[in-house]
């Protein structure tokens, strides 16, 4: 007879559950540890073979600012080659014994690094570059093996990807016009004051993009142009001849206890300041040299009035230190948005790269002034940004203003995967290639 007031026990048959639940969250706690470690180095791989190519092209030019293709390439090898990107550029590596660190620096080798020509400009050189985890610093799976506890448990081995991972990321970078120009670097920077960034910084002589944009189409075979320089008393009301940019020089030096940033282009103390920014680019180490101030699309400058008295009191001294530049020396020069009247401070669109040929002061007393239109190329301490200004403006708002032509992006061709060809003479700053890397 069954005692209808017995009950049946439950006590402890939740345990095995219990076990078993915590033993299959174990196995995926476990497992995720591998995967997300594997998806982490990606990312740091990713950040590293970036940044450490952006660097690399920002040395393709030498320190005199010439460029040629063999010695792009060999910059940039070199700059990747050392152990100055070691530092900065960490992922997750090993360990192939308890005594090796979880992270360790990012290094390349001749492999990881490729150079391209873009269809559109195969003259351009493009630069691939390649992280990588793989080695002795493959990434050693402690989990993800018992996945295949089956195999194990019959004596089979697990896959050889589930014991390692190697994983790679690979960059590409091109040239887009500049945006910004850093501030020029101190003379006494680096050892010895051997900054290879002295000297590379905005040369103040700005041009008239109203001339610049036509001598920038690709097409243009001319080389050397003569830059006229336009006074308050003679501004010019016809096109410039063939051949002759508008040139103005500009006042570089920051201005303190204002909201200008720059200084004014009128008094004794701002021709000064020009020779002293003049000075910077032949002699940095000088202790009456000025470092420029960083520039960037949008900034507001004043120009000089060169028949204005005080430039005309120390226009010999200006002389003279336009004739100490070393000539053939390549100089990034502010372009304007067109020609100056003089009234008011003017806006930079963009930058150009000019050689200096030839400084003269004729009988007349004018300067005269002649440069060689550069290659566009990476030139050093610049950047090709969109978004905030970094300095303050003198417009609504705090981004800056959209490019012009010749300064605008360059566009990505999808069917033939290449870049829109280079302008001439536009000084370009290292960006990301939209290219597919295949």
């Amino acid at each position: 007879m069954i005692n209808p007031k017995r009950t049946v026990s439950t006590k402890g048959s939740i345990l095995p559950f219990a076990a078993f639940a915590l033993v299959l969250i174990a196995a995926f706690v476990s497992f995720s540890f591998d995967i997300m470690r594997n998806v982490y180095a990606v990312r740091k791989l990713d950040y590293a073979a970036e940044s450490a190519a952006l660097y690399a092209y920002s040395n393709a030019t030498a320190a005199d600012g010439s460029y040629s293709r063999a010695a792009a390439q060999t910059n940039m090898t070199n700059a990747l080659l050392s152990n100055g990107v070691a530092p900065i550029n960490t992922a997750p590596a090993g360990p192939n014994n308890w005594s090796d660190p979880f992270e360790s620096p990012v290094t390349f080798a001749a492999q990881d690094i490729v150079f391209n020509s873009n269809p559109s400009d195969q003259s351009e050189l493009l630069l691939r570059v390649t992280a990588r985890r793989d080695g002795a610093d493959a990434l050693n799976m402690f989990f993800l093996p018992a996945t295949y506890l089956g195999k194990l448990m019959q004596g089979q081995n697990a896959p050889q990807d589930a014991y390692v991972a190697r994983p790679t990321r690979t960059e590409e970078i091109i040239g887009q016009p500049a945006s910004r120009i850093g501030p020029g670097a101190p003379g006494n920077a680096g050892q010895n004051g051997s900054s290879p960034f002295i000297g590379a910084a905005v040369f103040p002589l700005a041009i008239s993009n109203t001339q610049f944009s036509l001598a920038a189409i690709p097409s243009e075979t001319r080389s050397n142009y003569i830059i006229d320089l336009p006074t308050a008393a003679s501004v010019p009301s016809s096109p410039a001849a063939a051949g002759h940019l508008r040139g103005y020089f500009v006042n570089l030096a920051t201005k303190q206890g204002s909201s200008l940033y720059y200084d004014n282009a009128f008094g004794s103390g701002d021709v000064t300041n020009l020779l002293q920014l003049l000075s910077y680019f032949s002699s940095p180490n000088s202790a009456t040299s000025l470092p420029p101030a960083l520039v960037e699309r949008g900034s507001l400058i004043g120009t000089f009035d060169p028949a204005g008295v005080n430039f005309q009191s120390r226009l010999s001294a200006l002389v003279s230190a336009l004739q100490q530049l070393p000539l053939g020396h390549f100089y990034i020069l502010p372009v304007l948005a067109g020609d100056s009247t003089f009234s008011g401070r003017m806006p930079v669109v963009g930058f150009a790269r000019m050689q200096l040929v030839q400084v003269t002061s004729p009988s007349n007393g004018q300067l005269q002034l002649i440069f060689a239109i550069g290659e566009s190329v990476p030139v050093r301490n610049a950047v090709a940004s969109e978004g905030y200004a970094m300095i303050p403006q003198m417009q609504a708002g705090n981004f800056l203003p959209a490019a012009v032509s010749p300064f605008t992006a360059r566009p990505f061709d999808p069917i033939n995967n290449s870049v829109a060809a280079r302008p001439r003479g536009v000084a370009l700053a290292p960006s990301l290639s939209p290219r597919r890397l295949n």
